[in-house]
Formats: C-alpha cells, sequence, structure tokens
C-alpha cells in the first residue's frame, strides 16, 4: 500500500494500482491476493492498472451485445455475450472500471 494511491503491485519496477476484482463486483473469493489469482495489466490513455481475478479461462472472438439497448448503461461493463455452452459473459468496460475504483466505489453502487 502506498499513502495516496491505495494498493499496487510492482512491475518490472513500477508501481501499478491493484483493482480487486472481487471487491469491485461484491462477490465471494478464495483468491483474494496476486500470489493466489491471477493479475491481469490493462492500460487506457496512458493510465495502467492490475486488475485482480481468479484465473484466466482462455480468448475467445465474441459478438458483444451492448447493455444499454436491453438494460441501461452499468459503468465498468461494456456489454455481455452468450458462450458456446449458453452461458452468458460479462465484458468488462476498462476506463469504466478505472473510475469506479479510483473513486473507491463499487460496480453495485454505480447502478444504482
Amino acid at each position: 500500500v502506498i499513502v495516496g494511491r491505495g494498493e499496487v503491485v510492482l512491475v518490472r519496477g513500477e508501481a501499478v494500482p491493484l483493482v480487486r476484482l472481487h471487491r469491485l463486483f461484491s462477490v465471494p473469493t478464495d483468491r483474494t491476493t496476486p500470489s493466489t489469482g491471477i493479475v491481469v495489466l490493462v492500460e487506457h490513455d496512458g493510465q495502467r492498472a492490475a486488475l485482480l481475478g481468479e484465473e484466466l479461462l482462455g480468448q475467445q472472438q465474441v459478438v458483444i451485445k451492448s447493455l444499454d439497448t436491453h438494460y441501461r448503461r452499468t459503468e465498468g461493463l461494456m456489454g455481455a455475450t452468450i458462450m458456446g455452452d449458453g452461458s452468458v459473459a460479462l465484458i468488462l468496460d476498462v476506463p469504466g472500471l478505472l473510475r469506479l475504483a479510483g473513486q473507491g466505489r463499487r460496480l453495485a453502487e454505480s447502478a444504482a
């Protein structure tokens, strides 16, 4: 933890803000540290962040359906897609996630 910057991880000698996705989405998990989960580095407009998640399942090409069309605008989420097995996967909006994390808010709070 760095005063004024919150939690960070060191990436090649650079302190990168850590965004704990389980906290942002209010989802219980037992993988709450970078050593037990997976950290994905993202960047938007020169702003970098490290997203902490449980696991990386793979890479797929998908068709994204906007949530605004069928639901409402939700900061932190860009849309959703239906996977081959019929399950729904949410598509993260990196700029929105960075704004939420920077404000110390959670996704549920932004939808209210």
